[in-house]
């Protein structure tokens, strides 16, 4: 319980404090040990895959804490390697319904306009990133249950307003940062809670 608060508690400075300003140690320790914290959670009690996918979540958050190209490949690298053992985790259950199926699959395919575009040498790589964070999210709408339905609607949510903030928005806005950190980190939390029921 004591690692969930003080996951909570650094999520909350986190966003009050440190998302919409610019890259700072502290802001970025406190931003990953939120995340952390959770994959700690997960591995001791009794979830070691769980605990790998919220591990490389948390060394995605440190990576895209700091500034520089480098630092953001190795962010996308560390959530499409997450993102692929949550599909790991989801898949089988059954098939999403069908306006899922739909939603999801145009939110992937309208990229080829409002994204990619805009990506430059940065296209393949976001490319297959929008295809494994579809896969996620369909692999959850295959569950009933509404914990991991909702969290990785958030979690898909968020990385599309961070999509639109890093290659399409012009000028910063705090409440587009404090958005993008409550919906990450809520699907975050709903995802664990999902997968900590049904595994």
């Amino acid at each position: 319980m004591w690692l969930f608060l003080v996951s909570a508690l650094c999520a909350t400075v986190y966003g009050a404090f440190y998302c919409y300003r610019a890259p700072h140690w502290v802001g970025g320790l406190v931003k990953t040990v939120s995340t952390a914290s959770l994959g700690l959670l997960a591995l001791l009690s009794g979830f070691p895959v769980l605990a790998v996918a919220l591990g490389l979540s948390s060394l995605g958050d440190l990576a895209l804490s700091r500034q520089g190209e480098r630092w953001f490949m190795g962010g996308l690298i560390s959530f499409a390697l997450a993102h692929a053992v949550y599909i790991f985790l989801l898949f089988g259950a059954g098939w999403p319904p069908v306006l899922i199926i739909a939603a999801l699959g145009g939110l992937a395919a309208s990229t080829r306009w409002w994204l990619l575009p805009y990506t430059a040498e940065l296209h393949v790589p976001v490319a297959v990133y929008v295809l494994l964070i579809t896969g996620m999210g369909l692999a959850a709408w295959g569950h009933d249950s509404w914990l991991l339905r909702i969290g990785a609607t958030l979690f898909i949510a968020s990385d599309v307003t961070l999509a639109w903030h890093l290659f399409r928005a012009k000028g910063n806005m705090p409440a587009r940062q404090v958005a993008l950190w409550a919906l990450y980190y809520t699907g975050q939390v709903a995802l664990m809670m999902g997968l900590g029921q049904f595994l």
